[in-house]
């Protein structure tokens, strides 16, 4: 019988990349990972203050290193992050993060099923959690200990493994894209868990609340909400990418699409070619060069999906 591939032998809608993650690991994970757009966060905390949402106690699921935490942090009155690695809670401890009153943003090791373990009787007003909620939300429809009062749950994508768009208005961007798809989709595809595929096709086959045997009934359909923007580079309103166009050289790129969990694997598997021309990033960014020149910098953008939902 023929070995599995790394995405075979995963566990359905895990990815256990990041929680073995380095606190140095953690560090560039959060350097080049970048924050999300203030629209992004509006448009959570719209929908959270228009269903009756109070500012008192935010809880990011998932955290990572921070990033939207601490963004997030300075609405409320408490800020908690939780993260079952231990590096990426050691950084997230190390970068801060301050409330809205002032206080410091609060960071825990834990996974998600432990929710109600690290929030304990405090009545929790908001739940966000980004691209971390492939993994885990099964876990935290479950309305029994809980005790959240609204929860929203935000997840923006950088199509399946943190890949840029190239902004269909510049040039060479056809050419970009075919180079993008063939490292997703041919060269580390084997590397795929199956949190990776929900991502790529904008979470649309995610599992929702009321599809559970029973239903979960305290997430009623008619308050969700799924937004959309930028699918497969097309953009939603023909100028802009909705969470906003960034230049970026392919050095940068590089150094950003090592913290890809898909590339992770790939290098573990590899680790002859890593640090070589035959390197999965090297040689990605090698095509790169060979399209828009060695100094060339591309106008990126990211489609995005924002789920929203409402407990009562």
């Amino acid at each position: 019988m023929a070995s599995p591939t790394p995405a075979e032998a995963a566990p359905p809608n895990t990815d256990p990349t990041f929680r073995s993650y380095s606190a140095s690991q953690a560090q560039t994970y959060a350097t080049y990972r970048t924050s999300y757009p203030e629209r992004f966060y509006r448009t959570i905390l719209d929908f959270h203050h228009a269903t009756g949402g109070q500012d008192g106690f935010l809880v990011d699921v998932g955290c990572g290193p921070g990033n939207a935490t601490r963004d997030l942090a300075r609405f409320f009155d408490v800020a908690l992050g939780v993260d079952p690695g231990a590096g990426m809670i050691e950084a997230a401890r190390g970068l801060g993060g301050v409330t809205k009153r002032g206080g410091p943003v609060a960071y825990e090791v834990a996974a998600a099923e432990e929710f109600a373990r690290v929030t304990g009787e405090q009545p929790v007003d908001l739940v966000v959690a980004a691209m971390a909620a492939i993994k885990f939300l099964p876990y935290v429809y479950i309305p029994s200990g809980l005790g959240i009062k609204q929860c929203q749950r935000p997840r923006k994508l950088h199509k399946t493994i943190d890949l840029p768009l190239p902004d269909p208005q510049k040039p060479h961007a056809s050419e970009i894209n075919k180079i993008l798809l063939r490292l997703e989709r041919e060269t580390l595809a084997p590397y795929a868990v199956p949190a990776n595929l929900v991502s790529m096709n904008m979470y649309d086959t995610l599992h929702l609340p009321w599809a559970n045997n029973p239903p979960v009934s305290s997430f009623p359909p008619e308050s969700f909400q799924r937004l959309t923007y930028d699918r497969e580079g097309v953009l939603s309103d023909g100028e802009h990418f909705f969470g906003g166009d960034e230049e970026v050289n392919i050095e940068e790129l590089e150094k950003g699409l090592s913290t890809a969990s898909m590339v992770t694997r790939w290098r573990e598997a590899n680790v002859e070619k890593v640090g070589t021309e035959d390197d999965v990033v090297r040689a990605f960014a090698k095509e790169l060069r060979d399209v828009v020149g060695p100094r060339g910098v591309l106008v990126k953008g990211s489609g995005t999906a924002i789920l929203l939902f409402k407990k009562i």
